[in-house]
């Protein structure tokens, strides 16, 4: 049953609550540090620029491709959480240059 786990799709929610303090919620089947370098991603993403919507949606992405990309050196326990951000600026650096000259993954110019 546990190793069935990582084989499987994951379903992640993300939730941004707008008002005077803008808050996101995310539920998943992270551990703590998973989610707070989720969090961190949304948030580095959001503060170039990208709406949360999209940086939220773009956090989810890099994040599990991060986590692919680990996987397939490490195999699925042989890598820590830590780890992941490491990745998040060559996948971001992939899109970008697969985008239309001067835009930004999770950039709001275009």
């Amino acid at each position: 049953a546990i190793a069935s786990r990582f084989f499987q799709p994951m379903e992640v929610t993300v939730v941004v609550l707008f008002g005077e303090k803008t808050r996101l919620a995310i539920d998943a089947a992270l551990n703590d540090v998973q989610r707070d370098i989720l969090a961190g991603t949304i948030a580095g993403l959001a503060a170039r620029g990208a709406p949360l919507e999209q940086a939220a949606a773009w956090g989810v992405v890099l994040h599990a491709l991060a986590g692919a990309r680990l996987e397939s050196r490490f195999g699925t326990l042989g890598y820590l959480a830590r780890e992941i951000p490491a990745e998040i600026p060559a996948l971001t650096h992939e899109f970008q240059s697969k985008r239309a000259p001067g835009a930004c993954v999770g950039d709001a110019r275009r």
